[in-house]
């Protein structure tokens, strides 16, 4: 059923995210395409996801602060309420500074000055 309504397309996901309002992320990478896009973000969880997949979402709802919405109990949220936080703005901007260490240097030369440091 699910794969009749929905197309899977692969190496587009910054094109994607660029496009859309809101981002929904687990433990992925993919989080900072959103971040340096400004856009809004919610973390999933579910019950049913391993201890590992739990243990990471914890991490990185405690590293970034982003809400999380708990699949399981989907139906109690006022999304509108969410979204209308400008907090989630004023997220973006305080992570985005946590990826951006020295402008107009290479993400590979400033790994290299720390480390010879």
């Amino acid at each position: 059923m699910l794969k009749k309504n929905f197309k899977t397309v692969f190496f587009k996901t910054e094109y994607y995210i660029s496009k859309s309002y809101l981002v929904l992320n687990t433990i992925s990478s993919t989080i900072n395409y959103a971040i340096m896009q400004n856009k809004l973000i919610l973390i999933l969880k579910s019950k049913y996801y391993g201890n590992t997949t739990k243990g990471k979402i914890e991490n990185l709802q405690k590293e970034l602060n982003y809400p999380i919405i708990n699949i399981d109990q989907f139906k109690r949220y006022n999304f509108i309420e969410i979204l209308k936080n400008k907090n989630l703005k004023k997220l973006n901007k305080i992570n985005k500074k946590k990826l951006i260490y020295e402008k107009n240097i290479t993400d590979i030369q400033q790994v290299m000055n720390y480390l010879k440091k």
